[in-house]
């Protein structure tokens, strides 16, 4: 999978899944246990940390949705829709 896939993988498919345990597996398969995510609140490392930040955005904005807005150069612009 390239970069790109992955990342078009994780805002289309994983991040969108509303039930955590589904989205803990679909994790399980395109990540690393020590796969680490970072944002502008900070830095989480694993599944089971990035999954349970993930479940607390779905609740707070449970209508979120990210998409890709440039992938130009190699780098992923991201916005909020």
């Amino acid at each position: 999978m390239t970069v790109a896939e992955l990342m078009h993988h994780n805002f289309d498919e994983i991040f969108i899944e509303l039930d955590p345990v589904k989205r803990e597996a679909m994790m399980r398969n395109a990540y690393t246990e020590d796969c680490v995510w970072i944002h502008p609140g900070g830095r989480l490392v694993g599944i089971a940390a990035i999954n349970e930040a993930a479940s607390e955005i779905r609740k707070r904005i449970p209508e979120y949705r990210y998409c890709v807005a440039s992938a130009g150069n190699g780098k992923s612009v991201l916005s909020l829709k």
